[in-house]
């Protein structure tokens, strides 16, 4: 009697992921590069206030340039295409056998576990979304569960709520699966995330380790930069922000949107360091790119009046001599 109704759930839980969740996460989200996404909606800004325009002190946030696109509305469609990291991904992928392993069983969510992954990895996130959150509800804290439900959460712009998941599942993961592939890769999910919802303090650490794994992502990079200047430490964000220059962008951000944020932070880091010639340099890297970039011309402004006075203090000096 208990299989049957078992099964019967099974039905029930089909049939409304069918008409409530997303059937397709954003590639990005498992690991890969953002495609470009005509539904694509930017996420809340990094550090800093949110909606204010780009001014003096507040440059672009990558959260804006390089954005999770929306999941397409509706249910699931069978025709739509699956993210190809479903197929490759080391993170998302052979994770029950894991879980048989290792994992946090009990008899309150076991029954979840094994469909939950069994959707995951055949790409019907709709369908995996509902047991993991059964598994969830039902006080499952493994942090297998927790990583490819956060996934999910964060795929449908329940920011908050997927950071503070990723962070759950990066404190228990390197104990609980010593050697899984998750337990490098977490912390570029929690990085990321922590910065989306403004919490840079606590996203530092992750991205640091994120990078130290992946030195060269463009991503990780720039908001380092971001954070390393926000705190001061504006040689260190000069450094991230100079590399981000020089790595590979991620597919579908190669345009002017990523590499504004990348001049603006440098502009704003090198004039904190005084080094004006530097600066000067972005500004016109900036400017060649976008002659009505707000923040280069300001800055241009302010290199020209330090000239300016530079230049009198010269005369001075020459005249009293």
């Amino acid at each position: 009697m208990k299989k049957k109704t078992f099964i019967f759930q099974i039905i029930i839980i089909v049939a409304l992921a069918a008409a409530s969740i997303p059937a397709n996460l954003p590639a990005q989200m498992l690991g890969e590069a953002p495609v470009a996404s005509p539904s694509a909606s930017p996420p809340p800004r990094g550090p800093g206030e949110a909606g204010k325009p780009v001014s003096e002190g507040q440059p672009q946030s990558i959260a804006d340039t390089i954005a999770i696109p929306k999941p397409p509305e509706g249910g699931r469609d069978e025709s739509a295409a699956k993210p190809a990291s479903t197929e490759i991904n080391p993170l998302t992928q052979k994770d029950y056998s894991w879980y048989l392993k290792s994992g946090d069983k009990s008899p309150k969510w076991n029954e979840f576990i094994e469909p939950a992954f069994q959707s995951f990895d055949s790409g019907n996130f709709a369908t995996a979304g509902i047991f993991l959150q059964r598994a969830y509800d039902a006080g499952c804290r493994d942090p297998l569960i927790l990583f490819r439900l956060a996934l999910i959460k964060e795929s449908r712009e329940g920011y908050i709520e997927a950071a503070n998941m990723y962070l759950e599942a990066a404190k228990g993961v390197e104990k609980r699966y010593p050697g899984h592939p998750i337990s490098r890769g977490i912390h570029k999910h929690v990085g990321r995330s922590l910065y989306k919802v403004d919490r840079p303090a606590e996203a530092l650490p992750f991205i640091t380790e994120a990078l130290r794994h992946s030195p060269n992502d463009f991503m990780m990079l720039l908001m380092a930069g971001q954070i390393l200047r926000s705190i001061g430490e504006n040689d260190k964000a000069r450094i991230a922000l100079e590399k981000a220059l020089t790595v590979e962008r991620p597919a579908g951000s190669d345009g002017l949107d990523s590499i504004r944020p990348v001049l603006h932070e440098l502009i704003l880091a090198t004039f904190a360091l005084q080094n004006v010639g530097m600066c000067s340099k972005y500004v016109e890297q900036m400017t060649s790119l976008d002659p009505s970039d707000q923040v280069a011309s300001i800055y241009r402004r302010k290199i020209a009046e330090i000239e300016n006075k530079r230049r009198e203090r010269e005369l001075i000096k020459r005249l009293t001599e």
